[in-house]
């Protein structure tokens, strides 16, 4: 997905076009099943994300591996800001030699790879700003309707 909008995300942003697609094919809508491999806070970003990508309607089950992906560096992130929390910034080796905590290293990589999958996955702020928001329907908007209307201006701001 590296540099590539999906389809999706194009026709919410109104600049799909299909003479540039190559692909005809469009992969069924659908919540990938979190993987097992996954640690509890990477899970619970997973299931977080893919509701929320769910509910805009840009969710594939084929989206399963990029937002694992994206899942697991948020929670590597997540782990090592906290260790860092209760560490030192800068540590002094055995011979008096200051040298920054190696985290520092491993909680921005962990950011930026996050960071890139959110891009691909749509998440980031660029992106909501660039998805405009249906209008709601005056006439015979159904609760569900509604509902999903909601969600979205909860989401992503009115």
């Amino acid at each position: 997905m590296s540099g590539k909008k999906p389809a999706e995300i194009k026709k919410l942003q109104g600049t799909f076009r299909r003479d540039r697609e190559h692909s005809s094919a469009t992969p069924a809508p659908g919540i990938p099943k979190c993987p097992e491999h996954l640690t509890d806070v990477a899970k619970q970003e997973f299931r977080r994300v893919a509701r929320i990508l769910n509910l805009v309607g840009i969710l594939s089950r084929l989206d399963g591996p990029i937002l694992a992906a994206y899942a697991a560096n948020y929670a590597r992130w997540v782990e090592a800001e906290e260790q860092l929390g209760n560490d030192a910034l800068i540590l002094t080796a055995p011979n008096g030699i200051s040298y920054p905590n190696p985290l520092i290293k491993v909680a921005h990589q962990a950011r930026e790879a996050a960071a890139k999958c959110a891009r691909d996955l749509g998440l980031t702020p660029h992106a909501r700003v660039a998805l405009p928001i249906p209008q709601q329907r005056t006439r015979g908007a159904s609760k569900l309707d509604k509902y999903i209307q909601d969600r979205r201006e909860l989401l992503f701001g009115a």
